[in-house]
């Protein structure tokens, strides 16, 4: 038996090698522990003396591999410091599996009340320290599946749907308030082979806004 035999042997055993990769992992996200990125950022900005209501400069992201689990790995993604920002909105993080990337919540609730990590690694991962917590305190932003979720209109809660366009997928998400109006909202565009395209969140009628474009990978 050749060496090439049972080098194939072992990956099929291991179940590694890359043979059983799904769509996410063939592009959607970074195999990379850590990858630089770079974009063009739109913020509000209460400084220009009145000429625009709005900022706009390149901005560095850095997406590090924090943890490897057995069913798959923690990122973070960094977002340099963006007008008055704060961390929680410049600090994302993202469980990635063969078939799923989620986007989890910066904070918990527990017994002695809301435990909060929008830029504390070792907190976040001793607070969710496991997989199942992960996926708990998160939502699914890229899978293959297209999925819609919209209560009647005009309704209280979250709306979000993933819809697949071309080599894209795109997830939408907006909050409905008890009054009836939108709350919170965010997007991702990922592209297969390139991973996040485009990102963007804010409030109400584009109140302390996060718009990321042309994000692309630093060569």
């Amino acid at each position: 038996m050749n060496k090439y035999v049972v080098f194939i042997l072992v990956c099929v055993l291991l179940s590694g090698c890359g043979i059983e990769k799904t769509e996410i992992n063939k592009g959607y996200f970074y195999g990379e522990d850590y990858v630089l990125l770079t974009a063009t950022a739109k913020y509000n900005n209460e400084d220009k003396w009145g000429l625009s209501p709005y900022g706009v400069e390149d901005v560095y992201i850095g997406v590090n591999k924090l943890r490897t689990y057995e069913n798959g790995a923690l990122f973070k993604l960094a977002i340099d410091s963006v007008g008055d920002l704060q961390e929680g909105r410049l600090n994302i993080y993202f469980y990635v599996t063969n078939d799923k990337i989620y986007r989890l919540w910066s904070y918990v609730y527990a017994d002695e009340g809301m435990i909060t990590f929008y830029d504390d690694d070792d907190l976040l991962m001793s607070t969710l320290d496991s997989e199942e917590k992960l996926i708990k305190n998160s939502d699914v932003v890229c899978q293959p599946e297209e999925i819609r979720s919209d209560p009647e209109q005009g309704g209280e809660g979250k709306n979000f749907n993933i819809v697949k366009k071309g080599n894209q997928i795109h997830y939408n998400r907006y909050d409905v308030s008890p009054n009836g109006e939108r709350y919170f909202y965010e997007w991702f565009h990922w592209e297969k082979e390139k991973g996040l395209v485009e990102y963007g969140s804010g409030y109400k009628v584009e109140k302390d806004i996060l718009y990321l474009d042309n994000i692309s990978i630093v060569r």
